[in-house]
């Protein structure tokens, strides 16, 4: 999730806005995530991915969550090193294990297309072990705020990434948005564990090295090492395997208070 700087005075470092009930006025951000998977996937299948500072939220808000299936973070460092964390652990419960990696900050519906669209990228990666799955937004209009994903075969269900585009100036947006072979990048993932570390293993060899030797003990020493990366601009882009699914399901990172009055307008 986030860290409290886009929702002020809403949303704060010390409680941001995954911990908030913004879109939803009975569940927080996180509370519907957790929900969205325990119903499609099984309670016992989620884990929670978060910072140290955050314990007595999670302790609220992640009840079904297992508290041994808990990840804190003693700093943030992007997605890079907590993902490649997380995949160390599943592994240690299942070496064929397959995760998917939702943020708890973004707003989804039609959620009927969501499990759908999820099954059919897990179904992808047990043919395709090696592959590393994310999932496109169709574009509703010209977003500088988001990242594009460019597919290699415009209208499929799932195409290879020809590459991934950062947050495009207005200009370039509109230019991708008329051309139509760009979606937004969601930032949810599909993938086997054991791929992704490989790839992290190949490409960001700090993390790795560092993950190899994390124990309970040494945490906050190994993660002051670490470099602050994303997931997407530390492995994905540097990927030949990597596949992105057209999604059904209506997304948005709810960003900006602007996102946000969006949504509430079409809930209304």
């Amino acid at each position: 999730g986030g860290v409290g700087t886009r929702f002020w005075p809403m949303s704060t470092p010390e409680r941001p806005k995954q911990f908030l009930a913004l879109v939803d006025s009975k569940k927080t951000m996180i509370e519907s995530a957790i929900d969205r998977f325990s119903k499609n996937f099984g309670k016992h299948s989620v884990w929670v991915v978060s910072h140290q500072n955050f314990l007595p939220l999670l302790r609220r808000h992640a009840k079904g969550v297992r508290r041994s299936q808990w990840l804190l973070e003693p700093q943030g460092k992007n997605t890079a090193p907590c993902i490649g964390w997380a995949a160390l652990r599943l592994l240690k419960q299942d070496p064929e294990a397959i995760m998917v990696v939702s943020p708890s900050d973004h707003w989804i519906s039609r959620e009927k297309y969501f499990t759908g669209d999820v099954r059919k990228a897990v179904e992808f990666v047990k043919k395709n072990p090696t592959a590393l799955v994310t999932f496109g937004a169709k574009t509703e209009g010209p977003e500088t705020g988001y990242g594009y994903i460019e597919s290699a075969v415009e209208g499929a269900a799932v195409s290879p990434v020809k590459r991934f585009i950062e947050k495009p100036n207005l200009a370039r947006a509109r230019r991708m948005v008329r051309e139509g072979r760009y979606l937004w990048n969601t930032g949810l993932f599909v993938w086997r564990a054991d791929a992704i570390v490989e790839e992290i293993k190949r490409q960001l060899p700090v993390v790795y090295q560092g993950l190899a030797r994390l124990n309970r003990r040494n945490l906050a020493q190994v993660y002051r090492s670490f470099p602050s990366i994303s997931i997407d601009h530390g492995v994905l882009e540097g990927s030949a395997n990597v596949y992105v699914v057209k999604a059904r399901f209506q997304w948005t990172d709810v960003g900006s208070w602007k996102s946000l009055s969006e949504i509430q307008k079409s809930r209304a």
